[in-house]
């Protein structure tokens, strides 16, 4: 199995080609996790729309609060 793990964060808004990210992280892995976290724009629902518009079975999204202030 092959598993490819990344976080995403606030990439409406950075216009990050996310599509063209999903598409190739799909044709090779088996497994793709997406940790969103802390977005200040719609990343969670785009993300969700584009992958369930797709049909991506392999692709799961998590929620995740991580503090990148640095104290």
């Amino acid at each position: 199995m092959f598993s490819i793990y990344a976080s995403a964060f606030n990439l409406v808004k950075n216009k990050f080609d996310y599509k063209g990210a999903i598409d190739n992280f799909s044709a090779f892995a088996d497994e793709v996790v997406l940790a969103i976290n802390t977005s200040e724009d719609n990343t969670l629902e785009v993300l969700q729309a584009y992958i369930t518009e797709k049909g991506y079975t392999n692709v799961k999204l998590i929620q995740t609060k991580f503090d990148y202030k640095d104290n």
